[in-house]
């Protein structure tokens, strides 16, 4: 016995929604016909991007751990509250995605802190930790972009998911100053 994975699955869904169920639908049922295609439009999305997601939440997570690293390289002692553990207990990565997702939170939050500490520091400091920051967003920026390309509200991304994450997973650990 084959057991179909997600994507077959929603492929199957897809199918038999636009195959028999729209067009059972009555020709005067606008807003029935309006829904059943938002409905296609997320199930096409779900496909887009139901196989990048956990190397999405990966490339994610080790982008946050190096920035924070390289945060806290610049920090001034002991006033960077428990970002220093939470560094070290993301150390390895959980494999599945619930945990990946919140180590990920807990390297955000404590990135937040970290930057918000150095961007009161002396403006050389402040300058390089923005500089540091502003890389990763531009990196989270062009992710969040091709994952949501089929949604239809960024306009005009040709990037896949899949394609941005092969080429940040090559390309990733930039931060360091």
């Amino acid at each position: 016995m084959v057991v179909p994975s997600v994507s077959q699955q929603l492929a199957a869904i897809r199918h038999t929604l636009a195959k028999t169920v729209v067009p059972a639908l009555d020709a005067d049922a606008d807003f029935a016909r309006e829904q059943a295609g938002l409905v296609l439009a997320s199930l096409d999305w779900a496909m887009d991007v139901v196989e990048s997601e956990h190397r999405y939440e990966v490339v994610e997570h080790t982008d946050y751990r190096d920035l924070l690293s390289s945060l806290l390289a610049m920090a001034p002692g002991d006033d960077v509250g428990d970002a220093q553990a939470v560094l070290d207990a993301t150390a390895e990565s959980p494999h599945d995605l619930a945990g990946l997702r919140e180590q990920t939170r807990a390297l955000k939050r404590d990135t937040d802190a970290v930057f918000t500490l150095l961007a009161r520091q002396d403006p050389a400091v402040a300058l390089t930790a923005r500089q540091l920051v502003s890389r990763v967003a531009v990196r989270q920026t062009e992710r969040e972009l091709a994952w949501t390309r089929m949604t239809g509200f960024p306009r005009n991304v040709a990037a896949d998911v899949a394609g941005v994450l092969r080429e940040q997973s090559r390309g990733a650990r930039e931060p360091a100053a």
